[in-house]
């Protein structure tokens, strides 16, 4: 009885530690605690499929097109530029073209210019420093392509290791059923025995420990199955594939 306390708690303290943790993720003091059964009246079926693409590959992919896209526009910095322009000049004059004078006609708009034309310009004086930018710039797509590859690498063990992690917990969670009946028959008999006087009552108690300690290791089991499943589904990275299970 004194070892149970014991284990009691230090449950106790561990779930006082979880909530603290967790009100301090969300920010807030009211954290309501339910009792959600699901973990434990179902299992999670191994229904994924590379299909999306994780989004620390998507990001890194998208930095090296990002970084192309500006070496592009770098390059088109030494390329000639044509330019067209036009312009028009109005003024007011009291003079018309004979010489006759109409002073009033000079608060008009009355006469006209035009222009139009075309410009090539040369970045002559720019190329060596435009060169130095695309130089820089293949560094930076080389480096870019070079997270991608860490990251790529770095995902595909993930991917491995989850994979071995859920079929691992899915072994054990089909074998603790096996050890929950043992403990069980292993009680009953305990209790036959006890009523007809064969053992001692500390016996069956032992007894009753082991079979409550083979419940709660089926019950953690099913926990850690959902946790490879919710950490495979991360690695996957789509959260839909553990939350359409859960619901």
């Amino acid at each position: 009885l004194s070892r149970s306390r014991i284990e009691l708690i230090k449950i106790r303290n561990v779930f006082a530690g979880a909530i603290a943790s967790l009100q301090e993720s969300l920010a807030t003091d009211s954290v309501v605690i339910g009792k959600d059964e699901l973990l434990y009246t179902s299992v999670p079926q191994q229904t994924l499929a590379d299909t999306i693409e994780n989004p620390f590959i998507k990001t890194a992919r998208l930095s090296i097109e990002e970084a192309n896209a500006k070496r592009i526009s770098i390059s088109k910095l030494s390329v000639p530029r044509l330019s067209i322009w036009g312009t028009t000049y109005a003024r007011g004059s009291g003079v018309d073209y004979t010489g006759a004078v109409k002073t009033f006609n000079g608060f008009a708009l009355n006469r006209f210019n035009y222009g139009a034309g075309v410009q090539l310009s040369v970045p002559l004086l720019r190329q060596t420093e435009i060169k130095t930018k695309l130089q820089q710039q293949d560094w930076l797509i080389k480096s870019e392509q070079e997270k991608l590859n860490q990251v790529s690498s770095a995902l595909k063990e993930q991917k491995k290791y989850a994979d071995i992690a859920f079929a691992n917990a899915r072994s054990i969670a089909t074998e603790t059923p096996i050890q929950v009946r043992s403990a069980e028959y292993a009680f009953t008999s305990m209790q036959v025995r006890y009523t007809n006087g064969l053992v001692n009552y500390t016996e069956l108690l032992q007894t009753q420990s082991v079979l409550l300690k083979a419940k709660i290791d089926q019950a953690n089991s099913q926990s850690e199955w959902w946790k490879a499943l919710l950490y495979k589904a991360a690695v996957y990275g789509d959260i839909n594939l553990f939350v359409k299970q859960v619901k």
